[in-house]
């Protein structure tokens, strides 16, 4: 038979002061280096007609920034597949998703006017 605890005996259990302290931690103490660093790998050297031309993507001022309209948080009820859309199109061009349906947005409201 199994002898159960009384409840002295489990509030001895719980007694904070009979506990083992726990050493805290400090959080701002710096990483230790590395053993080892990483050796940086030298490229051969280039000439320029071996050189490619790299494009950097900026990103495009949008319209509603030129008119001093200020922005203001909107939800709706997208498709999987227009939300997976959107994401790739910002990865694509290194832009916010928002931009993305930003431009859309613009892109729609300038073809179709009131």
């Amino acid at each position: 038979m199994v002898k159960h605890k009384t409840a002295q005996e489990l509030m001895a259990k719980r007694n904070p002061l009979a506990r083992t302290p726990i050493a805290p931690l400090d959080i701002y103490d710096r990483l230790p280096e590395p053993l080892e660093k990483p050796e940086k790998k030298q490229e051969p050297a280039t000439t320029t007609s071996e050189t490619k031309s790299i494009q950097v993507k900026s990103p495009e001022t949008p319209l509603h920034k030129n008119t001093g309209d200020r922005v203001r948080p909107y939800s709706t009820y997208l498709y999987q597949s227009q939300v997976k859309g959107i994401k790739l199109r910002a990865i694509d061009r290194e832009i916010d998703d928002k931009d993305v349906v930003q431009e859309a947005i613009d892109e729609y409201f300038k073809n179709h006017p009131l």
